[in-house]
């Protein structure tokens, strides 16, 4: 498992964060799962989706904070791999101008 990113990041309301990794094995891949825990220490596991050995999954909840995800990837031979534990942030600041207008 390589080139682990997450794009933009930080990201704001609004954009949505593709998280992606390049999953390659001699016996072929199986599955590759994204885990991912929200600021509430909420988790959750997605199946990401391939194209050509990148896999991908993109998310797009616009909650406040810092958010970890690690990705397992299993062989056709039931081997279980994963990747370093990764994050990215989401930072929506919303400034509302109130004005009269005579």
């Amino acid at each position: 498992m390589t080139s682990v990113t997450d794009s933009p990041d930080p990201a704001g309301y609004g954009e949505n964060i593709t998280i992606s990794a390049t999953v390659t094995d001699d016996s072929g891949v199986d599955t590759v799962l994204l885990e991912i825990t929200d600021p509430a220490s909420n988790a959750f596991n997605v199946t990401m989706t391939n194209v050509s050995s990148t896999y991908s999954y993109v998310y797009s909840d616009y909650t406040n904070g810092t958010y970890n995800y690690k990705i397992y990837a299993n062989d056709t031979n039931n081997n279980m791999n994963s990747a370093e534990t990764e994050d990215f942030m989401i930072y929506v600041k919303a400034i509302a101008k109130i004005e009269t207008v005579n």
